[in-house]
This record gives structure tokens, sequence and C-alpha cells, in this order.
């Protein structure tokens, strides 16, 4: 936990940018030292104000591993096709989720 603490802290998270680290902090993002990082950095800003994450449910984990394997089995190893991938997921998110109670 100290070491969360630590690194969350701005001006922590400043030098990581300098060194040139991604940061997720608002105030980082929109520094000079963050946007004249590496040439790829104003992008990287610009891209923080939209970005969505995944799931913020107690079943993360499960639907994340269930994401990563079937996309990465398509995209990697070419297995299946799109939607193949697509419904695998649909499938085993719908069972995760009911049986997290989430969804009937």
């Amino acid at each position: 936990m100290d070491f969360i603490e630590w690194f969350a802290k701005e001006e922590t998270q400043l030098e990581w940018a300098a060194l040139g680290g991604y940061t997720c902090n608002a105030n980082v993002l929109e520094s000079d030292t963050f946007l004249n990082a590496t040439p790829f950095n104003p992008a990287f800003a610009e891209t923080m104000t939209i970005v969505k994450d995944f799931w913020n449910v107690p079943v993360y984990d499960p639907l994340l591993q269930s994401a990563n394997k079937e996309f990465g089995a398509f995209i990697i190893e070419g297995l299946g096709t799109a939607q193949e991938t697509m419904d695998n997921v649909a499938e085993q998110h719908t069972e995760i989720l009911k049986e997290a109670g989430f969804i009937q």
C-alpha cells in the first residue's frame, strides 16, 4: 500500500512522466513535463480524456480473462472468425454476470 500511495503522488507521477512513463493523473497529463517527454504524449493525453476502462464490478477479473482468451485466440492465433469470437465473449460474459447476480 505504501508503494501505491507513493506512486500515485503527483510529484512522483511528474517524475515518472519525465522518464517516459504514462500517467492517468489529470494535472500531470496537462503538464509540459508530460506533453514534451515524448512525441506521442500529446496524443496519449488527448485519448485519456475519452478512455473508458473495463467493467467496474467485482467479477472484473473473470470478464477480462474471458475477453483476453477469446480475443487472443482470434487476433494472435487466427482461430475462428470475428463474429464467433464476439459471440463466445458475449456468451461467457452473460454466464459470468448471471452467476454473479448482475443479470437474470
